[in-house]
């Protein structure tokens, strides 16, 4: 059994990874999402992100800062426009235009207040990057969507709305 597991071991080793969020590989759907390392990047630029965004335009501002921060905090930016689309309804809700927080990010059970879209964008990378994506953060659970779901939001709702915005966006992308 111990040389069937080095062999297994072995073999992950040298077999070479695909970056499934690459415009090149293989197609994303609601099935296979699951799996996906949330903390590879997605190589989209920032006209690809502008496209996303663009029938968003309280969301349109923030393109730039997801951009930069995508390389920054190895966090999968098809994930965090997702997030984002879903707990700001696209931009429109109250908190974002009252508090500029866009992911309805609380504190002592108050609603956070940021200076600006951008300085949400940066937060939520950084608690992404740093309590869920990271081995060592607080609310680690894996790498993958549903990893994150149990610890961020625990619901299948939530889960099935994410997962179906980014399949929807790598679409738009890949269909451009």
């Amino acid at each position: 059994m111990k040389i069937i597991i080095r062999i297994i071991v072995m073999l992950l080793l040298v077999i070479p990874t695909t970056n499934v969020f690459a415009k090149e590989s293989v197609v994303i759907t609601n099935g296979n999402i699951a799996s996906f390392n949330l903390t590879q990047n997605s190589e989209l630029t920032l006209e690809e992100i502008e496209l996303l965004l663009g029938k968003f335009p309280n969301l349109l501002p923030i393109s730039n800062k997801l951009y930069e921060c995508q390389n920054e905090y190895n966090v999968n930016v098809h994930f965090v426009i997702a997030l984002i689309r879903n707990e700001s309804a696209n931009g429109e809700s109250s908190l974002t235009k009252s508090n500029n927080n866009i992911i309805g990010a609380k504190v002592g059970g108050n609603y956070m207040k940021f200076e600006t879209l951008d300085d949400c964008v940066d937060y939520l990378h950084r608690l992404l990057s740093e309590k869920y994506l990271n081995e060592d953060g607080v609310y680690f659970n894996g790498y993958t969507l549903s990893s994150v779901n149990k610890k961020y939001c625990g619901d299948q709702i939530w889960y099935d709305t994410i997962s179906t915005i980014m399949v929807s966006d790598y679409n738009v992308i890949a269909e451009k």
